[in-house]
This record gives C-alpha cells, structure tokens and sequence, in this order.
C-alpha cells in the first residue's frame, strides 16, 4: 500500500482508503480486512474496484451543507445519540446485493438514504462512509465513536 495514498490511523488495524484504488492497493486492503483489521473508504463515484471491496456504489453526489444522521439500531450504537448533525459533502450510498449492512441513514427529500454502510470481509469488516469531508467525519464525537 503506497503511504502516500493510503493512510493509516493510530490503530495499526485501521486503514482509510479515501482515493482511486489502485489494483495493488485493493489486494492489500483486501487482505487487511480478512486479516481481522478494518478498513475505512469515502467511496468515488464510479471506482468500480471501491465498489468490489465495500459491496456499496455512490448513489448520488448531494454537494455540501449540513447533513442530520441517523444511526442504526445496531449493538455499536447502543451507547451514542441516535442523530447527529455533521457539516460535509455528502454522497448517500447504494448497498448492492445485500452485501454491506446500513449504518446511518440521512433524509433527504423524506427519503432515508444511506450514508454509512458496513461490510464483513473475513474477519476484518470494511466501513463505507458517504461523507466527503473524513477529518470532520473521524473527528465528530459521536460519529467519530461509531466508527
């Protein structure tokens, strides 16, 4: 994995992927979730090879503003606010073939759309986030925890 383009966070089990995957990047990133470790991706539109390792396609660019969240009924929220506002672009997310589980949804036009969805991948799990702006994601008190 080359470090200019993917970077690792403090947890060495943790990766983001937030560019054009390169073919030797996706065995590795592959391998790292299998392995048990996770990886984080802010999916591109059209990276068909994002779409391969997250089970998730970008279903719509939606350009930036304040977003309102809502987080899953799942055992990692349990402890966390069930919304959140976060101020981002924001891609809402199209799981393909069940594979990734939703995480967090946003309204738009009275229509809950993903925004955080979570693929298993051997032991390992792959997180897909449609909010562009990672610092401000990661940083988030609550969304930050959820993920």
């Amino acid at each position: 994995m080359a470090p200019s383009s993917v970077v690792s966070s403090a947890s060495p089990s943790f990766v983001i992927a937030d560019h054009d995957t390169d073919p030797s990047e996706f065995a590795a990133l592959i391998a790292h979730a299998e392995a048990g470790g996770a990886v984080l991706v802010v999916p591109r539109p059209g990276d068909e090879q994002q779409a391969a390792l997250t089970g998730v396609r970008v279903a719509a660019d939606h350009g930036g503003g304040e977003w309102v969240g809502t987080l899953a009924d799942r055992p990692d929220a349990a402890r966390l606010e069930g919304e959140v506002a976060l101020t981002t672009r924001l891609r809402s997310l199209a799981p393909l073939n069940g594979t990734a589980a939703v995480a967090a949804t946003t309204s738009i036009h009275f229509e809950h759309r993903p925004v955080i969805c979570v693929r298993s991948l051997g032991a390992g799990r792959v997180v897909t986030v449609g909010t562009v702006d990672l610092d401000a994601t990661l940083s988030h008190p609550v969304v930050g925890t959820y993920i």
